[in-house]
């Protein structure tokens, strides 16, 4: 088993990235829509989605099949329960915990074209499409201190990080 794990998240920073040379080879983690669009992941986790995220599921042959349920009822000795917060990118990182990994390489997350506005908002963009997002920057500042408080636990890698 490698000891590292690559996260690949939606940030328009995939659009600059040869992706066939970060994933061929590694073990890998897509957040939400990343695998959506031809990237072929060795796990998945859409965090947000009324269907698909309650679990966290690993390519099999040519589809995605449950991995890791979620659990409510942190009695049942058959799953592990997934903490994190703000962001799905945590849930990913307390994942490669408890898989025992050593490092995480996020691609995707953090590294994004930012523009920091006057008003406290920060403008961002998805890779896959060219619409502009707002959040509050205090929102950004949270997302980044979660990530970043897994440090103590995992070594964390992110290669192009802007924020």
């Amino acid at each position: 088993m490698s000891t590292t794990l690559r996260i690949f998240g939606c940030s328009d920073k995939i659009n600059d990235l040869n992706l066939h040379s970060l994933l061929i080879g590694h073990t890998n983690f897509g957040l939400n829509l990343f695998p959506c669009f031809g990237a072929q992941t060795t796990y998945w986790l859409y965090l947000d989605h009324p269907q698909f995220g309650s679990c966290v599921y690993i390519k099999k042959d040519l589809a995605y099949k449950p991995y890791l349920k979620f659990i409510q009822n942190f009695e049942d000795e058959n799953h592990k329960g997934l903490f994190g917060a703000y962001t799905s990118a945590t849930f990913a990182l307390d994942f490669a915990i408890k898989e025992g990994y050593k490092r995480a390489e996020l691609y995707g997350i953090l590294d994004g074209d930012y523009k920091f506005l006057d008003n406290g908002e920060v403008e961002y963009k998805h890779f896959y499409d060219n619409k502009v997002h707002t959040m509050h920057e205090n929102c950004l500042q949270s997302w980044k201190n979660e990530i970043m408080s897994y440090n103590n636990r995992i070594e964390i890698v992110i290669p192009y990080q802007t924020v």
